[in-house]
């Protein structure tokens, strides 16, 4: 596949087709560092953090036990439409 180099405020820059960043998971604003090779032009990620793992709620809800349950906070009693039936949360 090939790209052109364009003139992009005072800098240049190079469009990636959206196949190949589709294809490698690539999302916007993620950081990379850009490395001069002997000819040739490599982008590395900076961080694992581009790649963050996607939890579901079971997954997390599967990490706690009777040791890691948050507090509960009495907030007063429900008014107007956030009136639920009570819910007693899993049993451990």
């Amino acid at each position: 596949m090939n790209t052109k180099i364009k003139k992009w405020g005072n800098s240049l820059g190079v469009r990636i087709p959206k196949e190949i960043l589709d294809n490698l998971g690539v999302k916007e604003d993620w950081e990379f560092e850009i490395v001069e090779k002997a000819n040739s032009i490599e982008l590395k990620p900076i961080s694992k953090n581009n790649l963050k793992k996607k939890y579901t709620l079971d997954e997390l809800l599967a990490g706690m036990d009777k040791n890691n349950r948050p507090e509960l906070i009495d907030w007063g009693p429900d008014v107007g439409k956030e009136i639920i039936e009570p819910w007693e949360g899993p049993t451990f």
